[in-house]
Order: C-alpha cells, then structure tokens, then sequence
C-alpha cells in the first residue's frame, strides 16, 4: 500500500510540474521565461517516467521508463543554466560566439548523453550494469556507473555550481528592493545540489531518488520567486495591450518602478541603453528624459512630451496609466510612448498660417496684436517702447512696370533685410501691402532713430535684379517711442508711428522722421495718395 502512496504522490508531482511549465510557456511574452519553462517541464518529464519506473512489473517496462525519465534529466543542466542567466538579466544571447558555445556545448553533452543511454547495450558507455531491488512494491533501480555516466554527473554538477554562483553574484550585488526575491532563488536553486549530496551519500530511503520531492519544492520556491518580480503576474494581465509589432513604445513597470518588460519599439529609441534593460530602474534607462521619470516617481497618471535627444526633431507623448489586479489595487504601472512629430509638425504649420505672413514669412498683425496685449497687460512691466511704421517709396509703380511677380520679390528681399537687422527681441510685422512695422521693446526714441537710419541706408542699398530690369528700393519710416506698461494703449504708438511716416512721405520720402506731440495726427488723402 505504501508503495502505491508513494507512486501516486511521484505522479501528482510530475503533473503539478508538467501544469507549472505549460502555465509559465503560455503567458511568457517574446519568449521570456522559455528555459525556466523548460526547466520545469524536464522536471516533470523526469517525475513522471520515474513515477512509471517505480511502478513497472518488469526489467523491460523499467528499461523503458527510464529511458524516458532521461530525456528529462539530460536536459537539467542545458535549461537550468540558461535559465539561471535569463533570470539574472545576464541572458544568453546567440549574436555572441561565447553564449553559442556555452549553450551548444551544453546541448551536445545532454543529447549525447540520451543516445549513449539509448544505444547503452551496445557499449556500456554510460552505465556497465543495472542492480534492480524490490522494495515494498517498488522497483528501485541502482546504477552501476560507466565512463560516460561519470562525464555526465561531472557536467551536471558543474553546471549546478555555475547557477548557484550565477544567482549568488546577483544576489549580491541586487539592490536592497530585490534581495528577498533573489534569496528565495538562491534557497531554490540550492535544493538540488543539497537533496543530490544526500542521494549520493546513501541518506535518501530505500536508495530511491529524492528527485520528485526537491524538484517540487525548488520550483514553487522560483516560482515565488519570479512572481515577487511580478514576471509571472503582471505580464498576463497586459498582454492583451503589449504587441511587439505595434510602432508605440510599451513599457511596463513593477511598483517599485523597475522594468518587468517592454516591447521592440524602445529598443529603437535607446539605442544606446546596453544589454537587456528588464529588472533596470526606469531612472536609469530614461536618465536624459527627468520629465517621464518624474512623472512615473509621483504616482499619478498622466503625459508629457519629450523632445528626442538623439538629434532628429522627434518628439513623443508619453502617458502612463496603473494596471489594477483582480482585488483592484495597482498591480503595476505601463507607459506607452507616441511618436507625435508629425501631429507637431502640422500644428506648428496651422500656427504659422494664422501667425505668419506667407508671403515674407515674418509675423503678421494677428501677431503684433498678441505682442502688444501682452506688453500692455496686468503682469507686464512699463518700459520704453519703440514703435517704427516703414513703407516702401512709390511701390505701387514697381507693380505697374514690372508686375506684381516682381513686386511680391521686393517685399521677400525688403522683409530679409529688415529681419537680419533688428535684435532677436524685436518683432518685425507685415503691416500692410508694402508697409512694415517694427515693435522694439526697452528702446528709447533715440536708439529707435538710430535704428531706423540704419535700416533705411541699408535698403536704400539694395537693387532687385529680375527679368533684365533692376529695381531700387528705398522706404521712409516714422517711429515714435513712449512708456508701455499696464493700462496703456499700445495701439497709439503704431498710430504715432503712423503719423511720423505720414511726415516723411511729405517731405520727400527716403527718410526717417519721429513722432513729436503737436504734429498733425489726421493723415490727408493727399498724403496717402503720395505713398
């Protein structure tokens, strides 16, 4: 009766394991935790053809399940270091010549140790005899060990210790939010070795195999393990959003705001962040970007833009949102990141149509209404203002000689010289059909009368060649000057720079003429009809 208990109970555990590595294969994303499903589901390859070996009635059936029992065993040491490697971020990678020899030349040993095993009658390579005892109903099997058994074992062993120093070094050096869910790993990972050591030296009962028993505990130890990582609770939950193809950045964060997994996208974007970026805190991937790190560091949801700093005109709009689990608590947090540049793009391109002139590219009145609102608002500061109204001498028979092509060239040349020859606080506005205006705050009278020779003897410089015919231009401007501040009227300065243009027009044109108090402010028709 025991015997059975004992068979069943193998059983139960092989099934328990083949369920766990299904589970794990199943919800893994990209392949993630596939040698750590490996692992477990050669464990219950393992338990089950053991559980088959205890119960046969026959040397053959025995022959039979231990065959099939090895085909989990030989797989230990090629699934269980790699995935001990995956786990300590540290992931095999088949770019790199190092890892293909590591991983290739652990799977040569392992499947040259299943054909030695299934060919064994023809050499006794890997076991020279079989001692087959009975023991309360059980068939318990002791092998006698060959050349290729003790090669094997060696491996094994060597493979054991590299993942208990693999985990242990991380360990280590895990920050102090990781330690606990890497001392349950290391306590995982020691189970075998320990439970081996006591097979070996004869302390297991009746010689049996405690493999089943510490291979159950070792991986619902892992399992723990990995779920402390949320690997295997998290991911699930978002894998309906995650798709590696989608051309969105995903990336999801524990609580502790480490990355648990991302898609390909942010690869793309972090070129430069190295090696496998899971398991890494988000401030450390994201260093150049403080405005997504403090976002995500607050707790809140929501998004900003970010400015790529990798020298295109990229930009993203990062948002991020909390995954509830089952009891509605944040399980987790994702972000995902959106490349808007071409939304950007054709919002600056709206604002430039109602913001710009598109004939000289320069501010239009809409602007200059905008500049002054703000220079006569409650939170602005009074100061001298300059205000200078140019207009181009006899244009209209520019137009009447050559044609409105070669006065629409005019204008473009008159507005480049205008722009490269005013301060960057300056603001240069097509003010009308061939008229300009100049809205210099913090200057005095003086400096604007200074700044509109300068201007004028410039463009009194400049000769528009086209068609064969070359065009000399030349402007008169008016600037007035006073204090802008709350509650004063911007707006009279351009009516007072508009009179002063009015004065020089009827002195003779091509010249700069201020604003004084007394002048006339009605403009004649006459005047007008003068420009």
């Amino acid at each position: 009766m025991m015997g059975y208990l004992v068979i069943v109970a193998i059983a139960i555990v092989g099934m328990v394991l083949l369920a766990i590595g299904v589970y794990i294969l199943l919800e893994s994303v990209r392949g993630r935790n596939r040698w750590f499903a490996g692992f477990v589901l050669s464990a219950s390859v393992h338990c089950l053809g053991y559980a088959l070996e205890l119960a046969s009635s026959t040397v053959d059936m025995t022959m039979v399940f231990i065959k099939l029992e090895y085909v989990g065993i030989v797989l230990y040491p090629f699934f269980g270091l790699l995935a001990a490697r995956e786990f300590t971020g540290n992931e095999i990678r088949f770019d790199r010549r190092r890892d293909r020899w590591l991983a290739g030349g652990l799977l040569a040993i392992s499947l040259l140790t299943l054909a030695l095993l299934y060919t064994n009658d023809l050499h006794h390579q890997y076991y020279a005899d079989l001692e087959l005892t009975r023991v309360a109903g059980l068939n318990i099997v002791k092998i006698i060990p060959g050349p290729w058994y003790k090669v094997f074992l060696g491996s094994a062993l060597l493979s054991s210790v590299a993942v208990v120093v693999t985990v242990g070094v991380s360990w280590w050096r895990a920050p102090a939010d990781l330690r606990p869910q890497y001392r349950l790993c290391m306590l995982g990972v020691m189970m075998p070795l320990v439970s081996y050591g006591a097979y070996a030296l004869g302390w297991t009962p009746y010689g049996m195999d405690p493999a089943p028993v510490y291979m159950l505990f070792a991986i619902l130890v892992l399992v723990y393990g990995l779920r402390s990582n949320e690997l295997l609770n998290i991911v699930p939950l978002v894998r309906r959003i995650m798709v590696d193809t989608m051309s969105d950045i995903l990336v999801i964060l524990n609580n502790s705001n480490r990355i648990v997994d991302y898609n390909r996208s942010l690869r793309q974007l972090l070129t430069d962040c190295g090696g496998d970026c899971r398991g890494r805190l988000l401030s450390e991937v994201f260093k150049d970007y403080s405005q997504v790190v403090q976002l995500v560091s607050e707790g809140s949801e929501g998004s900003v833009e970010v400015h790529l700093k990798d020298g295109t005109d990229r930009v993203f709009r990062v948002t991020v949102r909390a995954v509830r689990g089952r009891c509605g608590g944040a399980a987790a947090k994702y972000l995902i990141m959106t490349d808007i540049t071409n939304e950007m793009k054709l919002l600056q391109s709206m604002r430039n149509l109602a913001y710009l002139d598109a004939l000289t590219n320069i501010a239009n009145r809409r602007t200059l209404h905008s500049k002054m609102a703000d220079l006569g608002g409650p939170q602005a500061k009074g100061a001298s203002t300059c205000v200078l109204m140019i207009d181009i001498d006899n244009f209209k028979s520019v137009n009447d000689a050559y044609g409105h092509h070669v006065g629409d060239i005019v204008l473009q040349e008159v507005a480049s010289v205008l722009k490269s020859n005013i301060r960057s606080e300056d603001t240069l506005v097509r003010y009308g059909g061939e008229e300009f205006l100049v809205l210099a705050p913090g200057m005095s009278l003086t400096d604007g009368l200074s700044l509109a020779e300068r201007l004028r003897s410039r463009l009194d410089q400049l000769d528009v060649a086209r068609d064969g015919h070359k065009v000399h231009v030349t402007v008169s401007i008016g600037v007035a000057s006073g204090e802008v501040g709350p509650g004063c009227n911007a707006e009279t300065l351009v009516r007072d720079a508009d009179v002063a243009l009015y004065e020089a027009k009827r002195s003779g044109k091509n010249r700069v003429v201020p604003f004084l108090h007394g002048q006339a402010k009605q403009v004649k028709q006459e005047g007008r009809a003068a420009r």
